[in-house]
């Protein structure tokens, strides 16, 4: 079962959320994702899915996409400057999912699923 304790194993750096957040985020994907053909990797596929929403819900730049949708490059607080790359765009096929790393982990536990019984995820 996803946990907010199971999701800062993989992510330490969503220590900082609220727990109003984290439950609603692993409800989220708990509504989301069903693999009945491979429920061993369930849990793990929504522990993933909730971290990405997590990372997303706390920097909505994350993975060089802004809130508007569009590519960031640069953001400059004072002296600070942060540049994203834009890789979401330079990969084929990329999805919504491809912003975050823990979304690219969703996609590959959903994909090493539905490949093995010929099923295509739209």
């Amino acid at each position: 079962m996803t946990s907010k304790a199971t999701i800062l194993l993989i992510a330490p750096e969503l220590s900082t959320v609220s727990d109003d957040v984290f439950t609603q985020m692993i409800a989220y994907a708990d509504n989301l994702v069903s693999l009945p053909a491979c429920t061993y990797k369930e849990d793990m596929a929504k522990t993933y899915l909730a971290s990405h929403l997590l990372t997303l819900a706390v920097s909505p730049t994350a993975g060089g996409v802004s809130p508007s949708g569009g590519a960031v490059k640069k953001e400059r607080a004072g002296r600070s400057e942060i540049e994203y790359s834009d890789f979401v765009r330079s990969i084929p096929d990329a999805n919504r999912y491809d912003s975050t790393k823990y979304g690219r982990l969703y996609n590959a536990v959903i994909r090493s699923c539905t490949d093995s019984l010929g099923v295509i995820v739209v």
